[in-house]
């Protein structure tokens, strides 16, 4: 291992330190944007002025979400339902692999 071996330890705490202290941080500062910017969405109409503010669309030209069919809606309906489901299945597939049985 070499001379420097005993100090091991001390080096894996100085850097488990360091590095909870920068999580730490990046959580705090996370949730504090996070709060900040969930304010506009209590108020209603505000994605009409965000829109605006960053596209410079006028309320009248602004995107619009597709308009489907009731064909067209059962359609893609059933397809995602085909997708997730067997998705939404085998995801938690691995972690059960992975837990350790106790006897």
């Amino acid at each position: 291992m070499g001379a420097s071996a005993w100090t091991q330890p001390a080096r894996e705490f100085v850097v488990k330190v360091v590095e909870m202290g920068l999580f730490s941080g990046d959580f705090c500062a996370a949730h504090f944007l996070l709060f900040l910017l969930a304010i506009p969405t209590l108020i209603p109409g505000f994605n009409t002025i965000h829109a605006t503010a960053l596209l410079w669309l006028r309320p009248s030209k602004q995107i619009r979400a597709p308009l489907y069919s009731i064909k067209q809606r059962s359609m893609r309906r059933k397809i995602i339902f085909k997708c997730v489901s067997p998705s939404s299945f085998a995801s938690p597939l691995p972690a059960a692999r992975a837990r350790p049985h106790s006897h």
